[in-house]
């Protein structure tokens, strides 16, 4: 690390000041041999120490325990270190209030004259550790301090910083103290540990490297090694022993093992003819953005086909065909049904598996419940949770997305890249999508196209997005945002994909881009997606040579019902909440728009937090504001019950405090985005007003425009508008 280069620059420039002092050193011995005897020569000392370098810490907080680590001393005229010395204070010694100030610290010998450093104590409340960031590195990886949380007195610190700056790629093996220091509180600190890098090598190749297209793939006489030269057994290889291998051309094969550098070698398929003719058709049974549409019914906004009924059709249809047919989600499945949001997407989970998906994506409502949810969701599901540009901030892959899947259909085998928009953190609430990065995904997309396809020995690859695909919509639109997954691939030969499937603005689409496919189908289990993919075998692989798309009415066409899926309802975790669906909330004298129902909800929220100040820190708030969106459906006038209040209003978003400028106040009210109620004008307390909004908008990256400052409270938005409707305090509704 970058220390030890410092350090030794201000070893060397002490040196230099060493002999300046040396030499007036002799002069000044030389004058007091000559002119003075009285010294007894019992009591001189040989010399001088002098302190090279200090300890590592030198100033410490009231609480703190001294620690000498770093300390370097000399003998000043030979330049020798000195080791046997002895301090004015002991290692370990705790400081005390009475210690605050500057303390002078002696460092004596009994051959030398003693040499002296200070140390300066504070009485600032103590810094603690409330949350460890990672401790555990290898050599190579980037120091960072993500999850670090530091408190004083109970309450948390900002501000902080640490003695290694975040990215710094840790080059040095050891144990390294992180010292965590604060302006006015003084410092505290934690430890890591770097290990030397875990790595994979090839000792001997594979016996055969050399193939024709249609020959099979042995690994036999690999031998892989670590980084001390010890044999491994345990690796995984990225191509599957007796795959036959249907692209020509050099292929890199990874040898991967967990916590282990990849290790990799490359084998060269070459070209030949092929005898055999065959065709197939491969047809995918696509639904996106479902949003717990668990019932069938006739919605406030929709035709709903239910879960039971499209899972019936898709089921006929595969069990007709089952090595012809796929089944893929394009995400959001989840958020927005009575039944799925009080049981958080179990019982669509149920229903799935039951139907048989083969993928689903990730969608931006799977992380309104939280990450862990979204752990849960992948540990229920028989399939894989697909999205290949879903990363944490550090750019770790979370342990609950793939990348893509891989689907066998008799002899043709399929590739399945998920994939999120851009910035799809916009989406999701701050709190959670803070913790996440969804890069641009073309350049991932034809990566993992490669792969699939040289490595995996995939016929076909499909580009599944949580994302709309165009940049404008109208009967003559693309998806032109994805042209490049449409070119030929140089390592493939052939295009980077034979499909795209779209979803997240609730669209129908379908039609063909640059000779490749693509759908879309709705929301809310109104269509059933189907896509087409009529292919031919020249031998050893297949090629798309046409297709076809087509979105089925599915609240039409869709009438039978599967029994395995009705009888979830009957289930003892799922027919108490099913019971009380249809209970009655209230009844509307009049009928709302998505629009007009928003401003109800503004107005529920000013009501609540004006009339119970004692659970919003006695504030008085001037406006309430939410965002557009966040109403899903119309109200018809009429009964109200549980179902209708989740469709309609599905998020559990908390009330959150805005504390906006008249500028910020100003944007607010002319954004279209929001609805926002205001009685009066607002009073503005040091440049400032309260404004009651909801946690997904105060954390928003766009949220500096409308804020200098927000703060969460437990209840949330539609609690308060279940509040203001019971309350009856506005008959008129």
């Amino acid at each position: 690390m970058h220390a030890n280069k410092v350090l030794f620059f201000y070893f060397d420039s002490k040196i230099i000041y060493m002999k300046k002092i040396h030499l007036i050193s002799l002069l000044s011995i030389g004058i007091l041999f000559f002119s003075s005897c009285s010294i007894s020569p019992s009591n001189q000392k040989s010399g001088d120490l002098f302190i090279s370098q200090k300890p590592y810490t030198t100033t410490y907080n009231v609480g703190n325990s001294f620690d000498s680590d770093g300390l370097t001393v000399i003998e000043l005229v030979n330049g020798t270190t000195v080791t046997d010395y002895s301090l004015s204070i002991s290692e370990g010694y705790e400081f005390k209030e009475s210690d605050a100030g500057e303390m002078t610290i002696e460092v004596s010998h009994s051959k030398f004259n003693s040499a002296y450093f200070s140390l300066t104590i504070t009485n600032y409340p103590k810094l603690e550790i409330a949350s460890y960031p990672r401790q555990e590195y290898e050599v190579g990886d980037r120091f960072t301090t993500d999850g670090l949380v530091v408190t004083a007195n109970g309450e948390e610190v900002n501000g902080w910083s640490t003695n290694i700056i975040d990215g710094v790629v840790l080059e040095e093996t050891g144990s390294f103290v992180i010292q965590v220091s604060c302006y006015g509180y003084g410092s505290t600190s934690y430890m890591i540990e770097v290990t030397p890098q875990k790595r994979l090598s090839i000792k001997n190749e594979p016996n055969t490297t050399t193939y024709f297209r249609g020959d099979r793939f042995s690994s036999s006489g690999l031998v892989v090694v670590d980084e001390k030269d010890n044999v491994v057994t345990d690796y995984t290889i990225a191509m599957k022993e007796n795959d036959v291998l249907k692209y020509e051309g050099t292929i890199e094969i990874n040898v991967s093992k967990e916590n282990y550098r990849d290790a990799s070698f490359e084998i060269v398929v070459n070209d030949r003819e092929g005898s055999i003719s065959k065709e197939k058709s491969i047809t995918t049974y696509y639904i996106n953005d479902t949003h717990g549409s668990f019932i069938r019914q006739r919605s406030a906004k929709y035709y709903e086909a239910g879960m039971s009924c499209i899972g019936r059709y898709i089921t006929d249809q595969v069990n007709l065909a089952p090595s012809n047919s796929l089944v893929l989600s394009g995400g959001d499945m989840f958020q927005g049904g009575y039944e799925s949001n009080l049981t958080k997407g179990k019982i669509m989970i149920e229903a799935m598996n039951i139907i048989g998906f083969d993928a689903m994506v990730l969608g931006n409502h799977e992380f309104d419940w939280t990450e862990d949810t979204i752990s849960d969701f992948n540990f229920g599901l028989d399939c894989p949770l697909i999205s290949c540009n879903t990363f944490y901030t550090d750019g770790k892959r979370p342990e609950w997305v793939s990348p893509y899947a891989i689907i066998d259909k008799g002899d043709v085998r399929i590739g399945i890249i998920g994939a999120a928009r851009e910035n799809l953190g916009s989406s999701i609430t701050g709190s959670i999508s803070n913790n996440f990065s969804f890069p641009e995904p073309n350049s991932l997309i034809k990566s993992y196209s490669d792969e699939l396809r040289l490595v995996k020995n995939c016929d076909l690859v499909f580009a599944a997005f949580h994302d709309e695909g165009f940049e404008g919509y109208n009967d003559s639109s693309k998806p032109t945002k994805y042209s490049d997954l449409t070119l030929v691939s140089e390592a493939s030969g052939v295009q980077y994909v034979d499909a795209m499937f779209f979803s997240h603005d609730h669209l129908m689409k379908k039609g063909t881009y640059e000779t490749i496919p693509y759908i879309e189908s709705g929301c809310n289990s109104r269509y059933v997606g189907e896509l087409t993919i009529n292919l031919e075998s020249d031998g050893y692989s297949y090629r798309r040579i046409s297709s076809s798309t087509y979105n089925l009415n599915a609240y039409n066409n869709c009438i039978d019902t599967l029994k395995a899926i009705d009888d979830l309802s009957l289930k003892d975790e799922y027919k108490d909440i099913i019971a009380h669906a249809d209970d009655l909330l209230y009844v509307f004298e009049n009928s709302y728009t998505q629009e007009t129902f928003t401003e109800v909800v503004t107005m529920a929220m000013y009501w609540y937090v004006n009339n119970h100040k004692e659970e919003f820190d006695n504030l008085t708030f001037y406006a309430a504001s939410h965002n557009a969106g966040g109403v899903r459906s119309n109200v018809n006038s009429g009964n109200f019950t549980n179902r209708q209040l989740i469709e309609v209003f599905p998020f559990d978003n908390l009330l959150s405090l805005q504390k906006s400028s008249r500028t910020q106040f100003e944007n607010l009210k002319n954004d279209s985005y929001y609805v926002t109620y205001q009685e009066g004008e607002p009073v503005f307390t040091d440049g400032l007003t309260n404004v009651i909004s909801i946690n997904f908008c105060t954390e928003s990256r766009y949220a500096y425009k409308y804020q200098s400052y927000h703060k969460n409270f437990e209840k949330t938005a539609r609690e308060a508008l279940l509040a203001y409707l019971s309350s009856g305090v506005n008959p008129d509704l």
